[in-house]
C-alpha cells in the first residue's frame, strides 16, 4: 500500500476574472483545452479517443476545428529515419522545483508546471465562488531555443512512444509542451525504454489519478523536470503538429537521441490507468529531419 501525501482537490470550472499570463491557473487551462488533447475529456470540442469510430483514423470527420488531423501535411508524430547531419544549437534548459500538480484528464497523465510570478495576486472563480491565490515563488523554469526562451507549461506521457526510431517504437514517451511569448509551441520528447526503475517517474505515479476528476495538487510534493532529462542533449528535429485534435501545425519538435528508462512495473501501471494513447505515425512529406551533433 503506498503511503500517499495529501491532496487539494480542485476541478476548474468556472470563467477565468482576473490572472497573470502565465500564472498556475492559465498554464493549466492553456495545457488542458490547447496542447494535450484534453478537449473532448473537459468538455470543450468533439469528444475523441484512441480507438474505434472517434479513433485517430477519423479525427479530422469529427469536427471542422479537427480538420488538420486528416488534411494537414505536416502531421506528428512520425518515424525518424536517415536524418540529416547538421550544425544545430543548443537546447538550454532551465527548469526548476515546483509543487505537483498532477491531472488525468481522460486521455493521458499531465504534470502542470507552474509559472506563477512573485508578488502577483491571481483571482479565479470556481464553481461560482471567487478565490484568491496568494503571492508565490517564481518558477520560470524554460528551454532556450537559439536564444528564444519558451515556458514549460506541462508535461504529459504516451504509450507506446507516439515517436518511432528506425521503424521502431519506444515503451513509453513524455512531451514536455513549452510556449514562447508569442503563443508559439515548441515541444521536447523524450523516449522511455524499459528498463530500470525511475525515480521521477515514481514520484508521479505515486500520486497518479485514477480517474478523470480535476487538477490534484499534492501538498508536500514538488518535481523537477530536469531529472526526466537524458545527460546527453543531442536531439532530433522537424516542424511537426501537436499529436491530439486539433491537431495543429507549426509547432518545433524536438525529440532526444538517448532514451530514458522506466521499469516493466511503471509502464504496466500507467496502461492500467490510462490504456495505450499513441497517433499512428504521419507522413514525413517533404519535410527536413534533423540531428543535432
Amino acid at each position: 500500500m503506498l503511503n500517499r501525501p495529501k491532496r487539494n482537490w480542485l476541478q476548474y470550472k468556472g470563467p477565468f476574472r482576473k490572472a497573470s499570463l502565465f500564472s498556475i491557473i492559465v498554464a493549466a487551462a492553456m495545457s488542458l483545452a490547447i496542447v494535450s488533447g484534453s478537449a473532448g475529456a473537459s468538455g470543450g470540442g468533439a469528444h475523441w479517443s484512441y480507438s474505434g469510430h472517434d479513433g485517430p483514423h477519423n479525427w479530422g470527420a469529427l469536427a471542422k476545428e479537427y480538420g488538420l488531423c486528416s488534411a494537414g501535411i505536416n502531421q506528428s508524430p512520425i518515424n525518424i529515419k536517415t536524418p540529416l547531419d547538421s550544425t544545430l544549437f543548443e537546447l538550454n534548459f532551465n527548469y526548476g522545483r515546483v509543487p505537483l500538480q498532477i491531472v488525468n484528464n481522460g486521455h493521458t497523465i499531465q504534470i502542470n508546471y507552474s509559472t506563477i510570478s512573485k508578488n502577483e495576486e491571481s483571482i479565479v472563480e470556481i464553481d461560482n465562488k471567487k478565490y484568491s491565490l496568494p503571492s508565490a515563488t517564481t518558477y520560470h523554469s524554460t528551454v532556450s531555443i537559439s536564444g528564444e526562451r519558451y515556458k514549460l507549461l506541462q508535461i504529459h506521457f504516451h504509450s507506446p512512444s507516439e515517436h518511432h526510431v528506425a521503424g521502431s517504437p519506444y515503451s513509453m514517451e513524455a512531451h514536455f509542451v513549452h510556449a514562447n511569448s508569442a503563443g508559439q509551441l515548441a515541444v521536447v520528447g523524450v523516449l522511455l525504454k524499459e528498463g530500470s526503475h525511475n525515480k521521477f517517474i515514481s514520484t508521479l505515479w505515486n500520486n497518479m489519478p485514477q480517474d478523470a476528476d480535476g487538477v490534484h495538487v499534492i501538498e508536500g510534493v514538488e518535481v523537477n523536470a530536469s531529472e526526466l532529462l537524458p545527460r546527453n542533449k543531442e536531439y532530433y528535429h522537424y516542424r511537426g503538429s501537436l499529436t491530439t485534435p486539433p491537431c495543429s501545425e507549426g509547432v518545433r519538435w524536438f525529440v532526444m537521441r538517448t532514451p530514458q528508462e522506466v521499469s516493466s512495473s511503471q509502464i504496466a501501471l500507467f496502461l492500467s490507468i490510462i490504456r495505450e494513447n499513441a497517433r499512428p505515425i504521419q507522413g514525413v512529406n517533404s519535410r527536413f529531419l534533423l540531428k543535432s551533433k
